[in-house]
C-alpha cells in the first residue's frame, strides 16, 4: 500500500494517427487482398488502449526524475524501489465522433460500444531503400491505427509526499502544447500526437479534500520549428486508398485517402518523407560528393540509426476541389490500350498543405548534424525554385499527378 495519495485524471485527445504496437500481427481484408497487419494494444472488448508502461516511458523522457519514476536501471535487488507515481492503463472513453464509451468504474469489466462505430483503421506503408529513399519492391506493410479525435482517459496515482504533486503538474504540462506529444510508432512522420485537454485531481484519503478539483497545468510552449513549408498542387493529387467503398455500381474508380471527416484528401507523413529522402539523396550526390550517403542517413535514418529530421505537423491549408479524370489501362508488353479497360481517377485540384519540420538532437555527431542541416537548407532552396523546383507526391506522378509547388512560410 502506498498510503495517502493523489489521483489524477485527464483526457488525452488523439491529434494524428496513433499506433501503440504489441509486436503481434493479424490478417485483414484490404481491397481485394488479405494482408498481414501489425496489431495494436486492445482490450477484450476490442477497443484500443494505451498501456501504462507506454505512458511512463514517454513521460520519463520528458523529465528524468528517479523519485517520480523509480530507478532508470537496476543492477541488483538493492537498487529496486517504487516510484512515487503509478501509471494506469489509459482506456478509450470516446471515439473520433465524440461518442462515449461506457467503462466500468474499476476498469475490470468494459462494456463494448453498442453502436459499433470505428475507432481504428488500417494504414499502408511502403518500406524504403535506406540509400536511395525509393520504395522497395514487395515491402508494403500495414498497421492498425487509432483515428484522430479519439480520447483516452489518463489516470495516475501520486504519493502524497512533499512536492510530488507540483512535480506531477510540471510533468503533465508537456502534454498541453498545441501539437501535443508524440507516442508510439511513426513519430518522425507526424503520427502519434496526443494532447491533454484537461485534468482533475482528488485526494484519496483526506475527507476535507474529497471531490475532484481542477489540476492547473502550465501551457507548454510549442517546440522550436526548424523549417515550415507550404506545398500546393495545381494538378490532380491523390494517394490511392483501396479501402474506400465504391459509389453505386462504379467499381473502376481510384479514390484518395479521406482526411478524417473532412471533405479533403490526406497527405501522409510517410509519403512526404519518402519523397524528400529520394530528392535529397539526388541533391546530395550532385553537391556533397563522398559525404552524400552519410549526411542522408543523418537526416533520414537507416536500419541502425534514427534520422534527425522529423515532421511535427501536417495541416490542410486548402482542400481544393475534387474532379475525375478518365484513363485506359495499357498492355505492358505491347504498349497499346486494353479493350474495355477504362478507369477513373478521383483527384483533388488546388490542394495545399502546411508542414512543420523539427530536428531531434542526438548525443553524438554534432558536427555531422550541423553539416546535414546546412545541406538540407540548400536542398530546400532548390525545391523552392519557381522554374526547376517542386516535389512529386502520391499516385501517378509519371502522368503529371501530384506535382507540388514548394514555398517557405
Amino acid at each position: 500500500m502506498i498510503g495517502a495519495a493523489w489521483e489524477i485524471r485527464g483526457k488525452l485527445r488523439v491529434l494524428s494517427p496513433l499506433h501503440i504496437g504489441t509486436g503481434e500481427g493479424r490478417e485483414a481484408t484490404r481491397g481485394n487482398d488479405t494482408v498481414p497487419v501489425a496489431a495494436i494494444a486492445r482490450t477484450h472488448a476490442d477497443d484500443p488502449y494505451m498501456p501504462g508502461s507506454t505512458l511512463k516511458g514517454v513521460l520519463r523522457r520528458q523529465m528524468q526524475d528517479e523519485d517520480l519514476f523509480g530507478p532508470a536501471s537496476i543492477s541488483g535487488a538493492e537498487d529496486g524501489r517504487l516510484g512515487q507515481v503509478l501509471f494506469r492503463n489509459a482506456w478509450l472513453v470516446a471515439g473520433p465522433d465524440g461518442h462515449a464509451r461506457r467503462v466500468a468504474q474499476e476498469r475490470s469489466t468494459e462494456v463494448p460500444d453498442p453502436s459499433g462505430r470505428r475507432s481504428t483503421f488500417v494504414e499502408a506503408h511502403v518500406g524504403m531503400n535506406p540509400k536511395t529513399g525509393v520504395a522497395e519492391p514487395g515491402r508494403l506493410f500495414h498497421e492498425d491505427m487509432v483515428l484522430p479525435g479519439s480520447q483516452f482517459e489518463l489516470r495516475l496515482v501520486a504519493m502524497d509526499r512533499l512536492g510530488v504533486l507540483d512535480r506531477v503538474r510540471a510533468l503533465l504540462s508537456c502534454l498541453t502544447a498545441p501539437e501535443g506529444l508524440a507516442f508510439g510508432a511513426g513519430t518522425r512522420t507526424g503520427d502519434g500526437r496526443l494532447r491533454l485537454d484537461r485534468a482533475t485531481v482528488e485526494h484519496r484519503r483526506s475527507p476535507d479534500q474529497a471531490g475532484w478539483k481542477r489540476l492547473d497545468l502550465a501551457n507548454a510552449a510549442s517546440g522550436k520549428v526548424r523549417w515550415t513549408l507550404r506545398l500546393t498542387s495545381d494538378v490532380p493529387f491523390l494517394i490511392h486508398d483501396p479501402d474506400r467503398p465504391a459509389q453505386g455500381d462504379r467499381q473502376n474508380v481510384l479514390r484518395g485517402l479521406a482526411d478524417f471527416g473532412k471533405d479533403a484528401q490526406r497527405l501522409t507523413g510517410t509519403s512526404l518523407m519518402g519523397a524528400l529522402r529520394a530528392g535529397f539523396a539526388d541533391f546530395a550526390a550532385r553537391t556533397l560528393g563522398k559525404r552524400a550517403d552519410a549526411l542522408t542517413q543523418v537526416l533520414f535514418g537507416s536500419t541502425d540509426q534514427r534520422g534527425r529530421l522529423a515532421i511535427r505537423t501536417i495541416r490542410l491549408a486548402d482542400p481544393g476541389r475534387s474532379k475525375e479524370s478518365m484513363s485506359v489501362r495499357i498492355d505492358r508488353l505491347t504498349g497499346g490500350p486494353i479493350d474495355n479497360a477504362l478507369f477513373a481517377t478521383e483527384g483533388r485540384f488546388g490542394v495545399s498543405y502546411v508542414v512543420e519540420f523539427v530536428t531531434e538532437e542526438r548525443k553524438a555527431g554534432s558536427r555531422d548534424a550541423a553539416e546535414a542541416d546546412r545541406a538540407f537548407g540548400g536542398y530546400l532552396v532548390e525545391l523552392k525554385d519557381k522554374d526547376w523546383g517542386g516535389l512529386m507526391l502520391g499516385h501517378a506522378t509519371n502522368r503529371g499527378y501530384g506535382w507540388f509547388r514548394v514555398e517557405g512560410v
